[in-house]
């Protein structure tokens, strides 16, 4: 059978996305960091939503500090958080209140509005009460209307649009939303991954010692912290030995049952070996393949098909040599869940090759990559599937054709950073 092309394998794992866009849901503004919002978000009230004070100081009618010197009674000290007053002696004598920074401006119910405050170092007291309070006050200087007060609605109005849809929400966003009273905000669930190891040679990367014949199950922290980086919910649930199909089998069927996680990923068990059963786990369980095998390198294994009715739960056998794991999750996986969230596809940028590159004619070739200054880069040499220290080198992934051998020194090529995220 002939292998499928990547841009062919791709097309139908976005079409497969998009038959299960994901439902929205309402989130606390808290934990909306990195979330695109689904809906327009308006103010629910002015911002201030009352004239305060913007210093710590003295409420005035400006009309009656017009001079170059004026003598004040202070009527009342109002602090942020105390109910807006009415105030006012009845009498002619000049008057004002002592006021904090945030509090409101108080009504006057006898002459002229309070509407400028001076601060408390432009002042003199002259006379204190027992405890110590300012009951008189002289300004030396003209009082404008309107100093050191922040109107009501002068950041913005009642109803204002804050964010549009589709702003992805970042934490600057989150003063203005919180202030405007939009506590919640609507976004799409993120999608719910469930990783599953398999293979007799694995143990947890948390073993003491490892066995002779046996490694590390390296992919699994590397999956599950890729998938939480990018934004996506992920759970682990362990390693399946060789021997053990039938356990996928019941877990798998419990996933489908329970119908909480959108997405299996298995890593392993997908070649042509004796002891890659999970075609045939795939088959006993109704999966509905999409493609298995694909005209790439690393990863030609991969396997993508559905299972559930009309194919809820989407399942991902990536192979299992670590570098193969991370192909078959960049440039799978990563675009299905993309897809699930309604984001747009990724579109590579175009970088100059430092050096040449060699591929296996035919297949689409990912290969790690190190970006360079003035828009070159460079492939980090002596790669193999199996070999994990080439990524401590790298920052991205240089993407060539199927056509051809190699790339020359100089040339063009597409590449895309090493990870991405589902929103972006």
């Amino acid at each position: 059978m002939a292998l499928m092309f990547y841009e062919e394998a791709l097309s139908l794992v976005s079409a497969a996305a998009a038959r299960r866009l994901l439902p929205d849901e309402r989130i606390p503004l808290e934990f909306a960091i990195g979330r695109r919002i689904r809906e327009n978000v308006r103010s629910r009230e002015p911002q201030p939503s009352f004239d305060n004070s913007a210093m710590d100081g003295f409420a005035v009618r400006s009309v009656e500090c017009s001079d170059s010197s004026v003598i004040l009674s202070v009527l009342e000290s109002i602090a942020a958080g105390d109910r807006p007053m009415t105030l006012g002696s009845g009498t002619d004598s000049r008057e004002c209140v002592e006021i904090m920074t945030g509090a409101p401006l108080p009504a006057s119910f006898d002459g002229a509005p309070f509407d400028a405050v001076v601060k408390v170092e432009e002042v003199e007291v002259l006379e204190k009460s027992a405890d110590g309070r300012p009951r008189l006050i002289k300004i030396n200087r003209a009082v404008s209307s309107g100093e050191n007060v922040r109107r009501a609605g002068e950041d913005f109005a009642a109803g204002a649009l804050l964010c549009q849809q589709g702003t992805v929400i970042h934490s600057q966003h989150l003063l203005a939303l919180g202030a405007a009273g939009a506590g919640e905000v609507l976004v799409r669930r993120r999608p719910r991954v469930a990783v599953i190891s398999t293979g007799n040679e694995l143990m947890e990367v948390s073993a003491a010692a490892l066995p002779k014949g046996t490694i590390r199950n390296s992919s699994a922290p590397f999956l599950i912290a890729a998938l939480r980086d990018a934004g996506a919910e992920a759970s682990y649930l362990g390693i399946v030995r060789d021997s053990e199909p039938e356990k996928l089998e019941s877990m798998v069927q419990k996933l489908v049952k329970d119908g909480v996680i959108d997405v299996v990923i298995t890593t392993g068990a997908v070649s042509m070996g004796r002891h890659d059963f999970i075609p045939d786990v795939l088959s006993r369980l109704g999966g509905q393949p999409v493609f298995h095998k694909t005209a790439t390198r690393p990863g030609k294994p991969i396997l993508f098909s559905t299972l559930g009715e009309q194919g809820p739960l989407a399942w991902f056998g990536l192979p299992g040599n670590p570098v193969s794991t991370a192909v078959g999750f960049r440039f799978f996986v990563m675009p299905y869940l993309r897809a699930l969230m309604g984001s747009f596809p990724e579109l590579p940028v175009r970088r100059v090759l430092n050096q040449p590159a060699k591929k296996p004619e035919g297949l689409r070739t990912f290969l790690l990559s190190t970006l360079m200054a003035e828009n070159r880069v460079d492939v980090i040499p002596a790669q193999a599937s199996f070999k994990v220290s080439p990524l401590l080198r790298a920052d991205s992934w240089v993407i060539l054709p199927e056509e051809g051998r190699s790339v020359s020194e100089g040339e063009s090529v597409a590449v895309l950073p090493f990870s991405a995220l589902i929103e972006s």
